[in-house]
């Protein structure tokens, strides 16, 4: 198995073999082809996740519990529940993913609506995954959405905006089907907790992200020690807590490189950083590259109207 390899959100390293990708505000596509081995490490991203494999295998593991989805088949992962995805090395693998926020799908936080659908089966009290296999009728459903969201993103008629959303509220709605069906109200509450505690800090990091952070200032957010939000870490993430912070501070970093022109420096500050040697050297270790040479490369990729299968960024 290859070293575990960062892959942030929501932006991927540039020379992530991405075949297609598009970002909306509240919704990401892409579409993966991967020739040999690829490694994502342990991560997780403030959405839901979707996978639909077209060839070959896909290896998932979301905690302790390890799965290989097929060709025809796709995986959910709830939103902020850490997992990790491994391509088959003996076979080139091809796979549709989205990540959809709870707001593209169920309006803005707080109202009905969202406290009905989205904060009440995204909390710790439901299943962390699903796995979609044609056979039940809900995942058939979410399936074939799937299919129908790529067709709408790469093909772009007019309103197809809309299309995206409708398909994302009907996969959601199936999703939460499902979910309210297979209720893990009988896990045991300790696995509960650590969810608990996880989705707390990981709330944390994205708010504060920019601020000095300790790890005491972790710890305290989901009242436990600091040797307890370690060994929390290692058994759920399998990294350490500033780790994760530092990974998710160079997503950020990421984003700001490649949808501004400020300067590394004002990156580095913006992202938490004490220093710009510091920066240069997490970036290089989770990245591969520098961030002049993460700039050049985002630049020298930018998408061509004549060949519609580059990597395309869209804003809504």
């Amino acid at each position: 198995m290859s070293e575990n390899k960062l892959a942030p959100y929501p932006f991927p390293p540039a020379e992530e073999p991405a075949k297609y990708s598009e970002f909306f505000t509240d919704f990401v596509f892409e579409h993966y082809v991967f020739p040999d081995m690829w490694d994502y490490g342990s991560h997780a991203h403030p959405m839901m996740q979707y996978s639909m494999v077209l060839s070959g295998n896909l290896a998932y593991s979301v905690g302790s519990r390890e799965f290989v989805i097929p060709a025809g088949s796709g995986f959910f992962v709830n939103y902020n529940r850490f997992h990790r995805a491994i391509a088959d090395p003996k076979m080139p693998s091809e796979f549709l993913s989205f990540l959809i926020s709870t707001e593209f799908v169920t309006g803005r936080r707080g109202s009905q609506i969202a406290g009905k659908y989205s904060e009440t089966f995204t909390s710790a009290e439901y299943s962390d995954f699903l796995e979609l296999l044609p056979r039940d009728p809900s995942a058939h459903i979410i399936l074939e959405c799937m299919s129908k969201l790529s067709e709408a993103s790469r093909h772009k008629d007019f309103g197809y905006e809309l299309t995206v959303k409708a398909l994302a509220v009907e996969i959601w709605h199936q999703t939460v089907l499902m979910l309210r069906q297979r209720s893990r109200s009988a896990r045991p509450a300790l696995q509960n907790a650590d969810q608990v505690r996880i989705n707390q800090i990981i709330t944390y990091i994205h708010l504060y992200f920019r601020a000095k952070l300790t790890l005491s200032d972790l710890a305290a957010c989901a009242s436990i020690s600091p040797g307890e939000c370690c060994r929390l870490f290692a058994r759920t993430v399998g990294a350490t807590p500033i780790e994760f912070l530092n990974r998710y501070r160079i997503s950020q970093a990421q984003l700001m490189l490649r949808d501004t022109h400020a300067s590394i420096l004002q990156i580095a500050q913006d992202t938490g950083f004490p220093s710009i040697n510091h920066f240069i050297t997490m970036f290089k270790r989770f990245s591969g590259c520098t961030p002049r040479e993460y700039r050049l490369r985002i630049q020298q990729t930018a998408p061509d109207p004549a060949h519609p299968d580059m990597a395309k960024v869209t804003h809504l």
